[in-house]
């Protein structure tokens, strides 16, 4: 017998949710005192509604999530100490008096996690840096929730508490473990070169270049998200000719939803665990409950044919070399990252998941070797799901003794497809000769394409924008709307990629888009084009970012709310599997036509000199030649004599009949 009972009364709860002020303004100060208080979660229900499950041999409460800090007590007696935000707790009522036949009580006592995280910081044997942003909380990396949430460089501060997921009484007789058989359709390579390794993606069989952007939590709180905002913000990736995201590392392991609609638009996921930007502590608690964690998230996540790869985090390896502490004793965090990210969350992916490729970091510089696999991809696979699946029923299990069984045969099914350990390249993780790198330049010029690293696969880059009046008017006062002002330095928490000019707000947005448009013309047209490169073989471009978390200035291409940007519009023509470009030079201009296709292209070429144009047809090879819009208005023009050079830029502009909106 199984049995459940669910209790909605406290599923996907906030502490004080109509106190928050999410607006891009004052309000995270205004409303700071929230996440330094404590919170108290309680709800009481008749012991009739749980009487069948009651009656079972064996009974779980489950907690689908708690954001972070959580003691929770049933009847008055304690029964969880929670500190993990990505992750279920299953606790075994093993004494029966738990549950009274009259009322029952269940409470949940969340405390602040910034004070928690603090504590455990200071208490750490040695001192571990924090990457904090100004008025923001530089102990995110001992709290095992969203890194955002302790503030960021596109986002706030407001630490929120509360429950993410609802809670349920299980009741069983006995478990049984189900042999599962799946088949992987994904696969990768990396291929050794004379000088360095490539990096890239192969879909059955056929190497695919990675056009997409990062994504990062859609809102401070995760539960005022619903499943059609994910997918529309998919669908405008797609729309833009988008075929990845990469769900970036400080944030959250994002709702079925979002995999849903990745599997049904057929966008791929880069998926890394929860860790971004600062080393993290490796004692045996963390390194325990980072393990469930993640056996938790690839149950949840694994079975999804569009998770393409499982990244360990997000820019850890790199900031070793930001902070005095990483600098002074790189062996010591060098050991702790090992311990963490290869050891534990590399040893789980390739245990759990054999057939889906895996980096410890992006950056960095990919991986020597992993576990051998001998047996065939189908047979691979169908042992990976088996371990998963003997996994899962473990916990269940424990109730009736079998734990012990559960674990001997995830570690029996896995035994058949790996052998040896995961050994990481070391070095400097932005070589651009090895695996992925990210680029931020904001000093030199972003329309001269010699600013770009030629690199084998970009996983970020970019420059930033304000979203749209519209967007940022509706979320600010008057008295806000300057360049510059105490609200938007206040809200600002990089200004390294935007300048003050002029005095118009609703001006200086549109030029804040349009030069954002420009700079990632050129290094998205460049990289594309260096895929032709035999010595380069640029095979990705994932541009950050996607999304935005509040009504402020970001890399984004979409403003909070959805609302397109001028960038989003060029990332369509980019992005297309036939895509113009132009690259600017001191001997000449040059009209790139970029193809996925080893094939000739016929392309028209129209060249404008002053006020006069005369059409050009020729033969292109693969990636080279020009075209123009083939739009009826865009053709009238082409065909006209005497156009003027600001007619053909209107040319310029259209896509698709479409005009850019400021």
């Amino acid at each position: 017998m199984f049995m459940i009972c669910r209790y909605g009364e406290l599923e996907t709860r906030w502490v004080s949710q109509d106190n928050w002020n999410f607006t891009v303004t004052y309000g995270e100060l205004e409303t700071r005192w929230v996440s330094q208080d404590t919170w108290n979660f309680t709800v009481t229900w008749a012991g009739q509604q749980h009487s069948a499950v009651a009656a079972c041999r064996h009974v779980l409460l489950v907690l689908h999530g708690i954001d972070t800090f959580g003691h929770v007590l049933l009847n008055g007696r304690h029964v969880l100490a929670a500190d993990n935000a990505h992750r279920s707790w299953w606790v075994v009522l093993r004494e029966p008096s738990l549950l009274r036949e009259g009322p029952n009580t269940l409470s949940v006592v969340l405390q602040p996690a910034a004070s928690v995280a603090l504590r455990r910081k200071t208490r750490n044997a040695y001192s571990i840096p924090t990457m904090a942003v100004p008025g923001g909380f530089d102990v995110y990396n001992f709290a095992r929730k969203p890194a955002s949430d302790f503030g960021w460089d596109w986002g706030p501060a407001f630490a929120p508490a509360g429950l993410t997921g609802g809670v349920e009484l299980l009741g069983f007789d006995q478990a049984s473990l189900i042999d599962s058989k799946a088949e992987s359709i994904r696969t990768s390579a990396n291929d050794q070169e004379e000088e360095g390794e490539s990096f890239y993606f192969r879909v059955n069989g056929q190497p695919l270049y990675a056009k997409g952007a990062n994504l990062i939590p859609l809102h401070m709180l995760s539960s005022a998200v619903a499943d059609g905002d994910v997918a529309g913000l998919l669908q405008s990736a797609a729309a833009a000719n988008m075929n990845m995201v990469r769900i970036w590392g400080g944030g959250l392991y994002q709702r079925d939803a979002l995999y849903a609609a990745t599997d049904e638009l057929g966008l791929l996921v880069w998926q890394e665990a929860m860790f971004a930007c600062s080393p993290y502590p490796r004692d045996a608690a963390f390194l325990s409950n980072v393990e469930a964690e993640v056996v938790q998230q690839l149950l949840r996540l694994g079975s999804h044919a569009s998770v393409a790869l499982w990244g360990g985090n997000n820019e850890i390896e790199a900031s070793l070399e930001w902070y005095e502490e990483t600098r002074g004793n790189l062996a010591l965090f060098a050991v702790d990252y090992q311990a963490l990210f290869v050891d534990t969350i590399g040893q789980v992916v390739q245990r759990m998941l054999p057939g889906v490729p895996w980096v410890d970091s992006s950056p960095s510089s990919g991986i020597i070797a992993l576990p051998q696999q001998h047996n065939a991809p189908a047979a691979a696979a169908a042992a990976a799901v088996a371990a998963a699946g003997a996994a899962a029923a473990a916990a269940a299990a424990a109730a009736a003794g079998a734990a012990a069984a559960a674990a001997a045969a995830a570690a029996g099914a896995a035994a058949e497809v790996q052998q040896d350990q995961v050994i990481k390249r070391w070095g400097n993780p932005q070589n651009p000769k090895y695996g992925d790198v990210h680029f931020y330049d904001y000093k030199n010029d972003c329309q001269d394409w010699r600013t770009y690293p030629a690199a084998r696969f970009i996983s970020e880059y970019g420059w930033q924008s304000y979203p749209s009046w519209a967007t940022y008017s509706a979320a600010t006062a008057p008295q806000d709307w300057a360049v510059v002002a105490d609200m938007t330095e206040f809200s600002s928490n990089s200004s390294d990629a935007l300048a003050a000019a002029g005095s118009d707000m609703q001006h200086y947005i549109y030029l804040t888009q349009l030069q954002q448009l420009l700079c990632y013309e050129t290094a998205v047209s460049y990289w594309r084009r260096l895929r032709s490169n035999a010595a380069v073989g640029t095979m990705g471009v994932l541009y950050w970012q996607l999304n935005d978390i509040w009504q402020g200035a970001s890399w984004s291409s979409l403003d909070y709310g959805g609302a397109w940007k001028p960038l989003h519009y060029g990332l369509g023509r980019w992005f297309a599997d036939v895509a113009l470009s132009v690259q600017h030079d001191l001997q000449g201009d040059a009209i790139h036509l970029t193809s996925p296709k080893a094939a000739r292209a016929h392309a028209e070429a129209v060249i404008v000199d002053g006020q006069h144009q005369r059409p050009a047809n020729r033969q292109h090879p693969e990636r080279g030649g020009c075209v123009h819009c083939k739009c009826e208005d865009c053709q009238k023009v082409f065909r006209r004599e005497g156009a003027s050079p600001a007619e053909f830029k209107k040319t310029w502009e259209c896509v698709n009949n479409k005009q850019y909106q400021p």
